[in-house]
């Protein structure tokens, strides 16, 4: 069995642009117990690793695989494919927020 990536799971929350306070609620754990599992301090039973595939929209393998993260990785909320054209527009639509809360988009 493949060792738990902690750093994944942040990962999947973030890129999505979740907070702690939404996945825990879904997940139906505290707010505590998800910092704990994201900070490596506590291992997801098999139950809450499926919960979060759901709304990370990936398999659950992809959490236990010790391979880095992909920045450019798409994610889906709903665990349906995302198509490469839908792909596209969404890492369009991160890189210009990433721009915005930068304040380098220009407005006309």
């Amino acid at each position: 069995m493949l060792k738990f990536s902690y750093e994944r799971m942040e990962h999947c929350r973030t890129a999505l642009n979740l907070s702690e306070a939404y996945v825990a609620k879904f997940l139906g754990i505290e707010e505590k117990q998800l910092k704990m599992i994201e900070l490596g301090m506590s291992e997801p039973t098999e139950s809450l690793l499926e919960k979060m595939s759901l709304i990370y929209g990936c398999e659950v393998d992809y959490f236990k695989c010790e391979q880095p993260v992909q920045e450019n990785a798409v994610l889906a909320r709903n665990g349906e494919r995302v198509s490469n054209h839908d792909q596209r527009q969404i890492l369009e639509l991160l890189a210009f927020q990433k721009e915005l809360s930068r304040g380098r988009v220009v407005k006309n």
